[in-house]
């Protein structure tokens, strides 16, 4: 292909996915409607929707009002037609789900926790799972992978993987390339987050964005007017491995004091186990188990767990200032397992980062948390799928049986309902305390189980009135409840409650 051509090629592709994104935020939208927001003439409109039509990416909806009352026929995403599978690989864990066109999760494989000796029998199980998945769906028509960087493209394989070297072993092109009968994109992890925040938030697709991936490694991502920045090898933004403390800790790339250090789940992990006070039992969990029971302890309120989310706030913050410095975005998106910590953990990054930067970058440079779709949101949607297939009447008797008996047990404990018969929820029971630290919920988390205060009614309650709540919600609770009374009740005797 000639230079020209190339060029050309390049054109129309990036037009066709102008067309796509615009319909993918705005819904059903006119020819003439599209052609005036994306700047492109009515005639290249018609010969490129043309192309999506026959090829059934989009569809034509029927009339539309138009501009001076002229009837315009509707164009929309037909999201049904095709799907693509994504794999994120993130060190230990790997993932792999299919989407349609509208990134409507239609279903989700976690493999189990990778150590460094099974890397090559999970490659096999991804080829496996994909292959499967594709032979299931012929309405796959891709797969996409985000993996660890610093990702060498042009050799298709990443340069460290911090905690996990053995990945760099692993020539990505090699392994998956010509592993499906459909094509595949390989995309450092960072970047493929980027490329997401930029493609499906519309207050992100213009100016440059930066996207602070937060997770097993540390990673950046940054796209300056529609393009993806990668560097001479395709290792650009590597901040994980960019040294805040020239005495600090020892990091896998051979470096000291990297960012990586401080503020990943592996770090926040190995702080939980040096600390063995914040989170009981922390040694036995994985890394993100770790980081969410820190999160969920922070919530409460646990000072211990504020001034550790404020810690990891800070190093964060220097990894912002950072980023300020160097490429000075418009905004700087937050992203991946750390940022589930949430608006404590943004207050630091904000404070640290406004006591150090210029203040003319500062005052014009957005931070901000990701608020696209959590994995929680996501299972939660296939919960009450599930929930659906099941039967919600049976369902309901299941749920009505587990409010009794976890009722019945904390009677039996000292902690009588406050709810008169006929007005018990069965979804959440609230009882009387005499204990704060009960109350609150720390006793509870510092034994692994997540409770919440209780809603003061305020009607005529004393200074001294306090109730705590357990949310009984959770197809594995209802339909086992006699295991999970016993995980309750193990709960309590933990904390020291005895029968009464």
């Amino acid at each position: 292909m000639s230079s020209y051509s190339a060029q050309q090629s390049s054109i129309s592709e990036n037009n066709r996915s102008r067309i796509l994104q615009y319909l993918y935020h705005n819904g059903i939208s006119s020819r003439a409607q599209i052609a005036k927001a994306i700047e492109l003439t009515p005639a290249a409109i018609t010969k490129i929707t043309a192309k999506l039509l026959f090829r059934d990416v989009i569809e034509e909806t029927g009339d539309m009002e138009g501009d001076k009352n002229r009837r315009s026929i509707g164009l929309n995403l037909n999201c049904a037609k095709y799907h693509v599978v994504g794999v994120k690989f993130a060190r230990s864990l790997v993932q792999i789900a299919v989407f349609d066109l509208k990134c409507n999760r239609i279903s989700l494989t976690d493999l189990p926790t990778v150590d460094e000796e099974h890397i090559p029998e999970t490659v096999e199980q991804i080829r496996t799972t994909v292959r499967q998945l594709i032979a299931d769906d012929s309405s796959i028509v891709a797969v996409g992978m985000a993996v660890p960087g610093p990702y060498l493209v042009e050799e298709g394989r990443t340069a460290l993987v911090s905690s996990m070297q053995g990945w760099r072993q692993v020539n990505f092109i090699k392994e998956f390339s010509e592993a499906f009968n459909v094509p595949v994109f390989v995309e450092q992890d960072a970047r493929a987050g980027a490329l997401a925040q930029f493609l499906f938030n519309p207050e992100l697709s213009e100016g440059s964005l930066a996207y602070y991936l937060l997770g097993e490694g540390i990673g950046l991502g940054i796209i300056d007017n529609g393009s993806i920045y990668y560097g001479a090898h395709g290792t650009a933004t590597e901040i994980g491995h960019i040294s805040v403390d020239v005495n600090g800790k020892p990091c896998d790339c051979g470096n000291i004091g990297c960012l990586e250090c401080y503020c990943s789940t592996p770090a926040i992990h190995q702080m939980l186990i040096d600390n063995g006070t914040i989170v009981n039992g922390a040694d036995s969990m994985s890394h993100t188990e770790a980081c969410r029971a820190l999160f969920a302890l922070a919530h409460h309120g646990d000072e211990a767990a504020l001034a550790m989310i404020r810690t990891i706030g800070t190093y964060i913050g220097y990894g912002c200032l950072i980023i300020f410095n160097t490429f000075n975005p418009h905004t700087i998106v937050i992203g991946d397992i750390v940022s589930e910590a949430g608006q404590p953990l943004l207050d630091e990054i904000k404070r640290t980062v406004r006591q150090r930067a210029i203040p003319e970058i500062y005052e014009s440079t957005t931070i901000r948390l990701t608020t696209m779709p959590t994995d929680a949101l996501l299972r939660l949607r296939d919960v009450m799928l599930e929930t659906r297939e099941y039967g919600f009447a049976k369902v309901r008797e299941e749920q009505m049986e587990l409010g009794r008996k976890v009722r019945e047990l904390l009677q039996l404990r000292g902690f009588p309902s406050v709810a008169a018969e006929g007005y018990k929820a069965p979804g959440v029971v609230v009882s009387y305390t005499t204990d704060a630290e009960i109350q609150s919920g720390r006793a509870f988390l510092k034994v692994g189980l997540q409770t919440a205060s209780g809603v003061p009614l305020q009607c005529d309650e004393g200074p001294d009135f306090q109730t705590f709540r357990i949310g009984l919600f959770g197809l594995d609770k209802w339909h086992d409840s006699d295991r999970s009374v016993a995980h309750l009740s193990k709960a309590l005797d933990d904390i020291g409650i005895a029968r009464i």
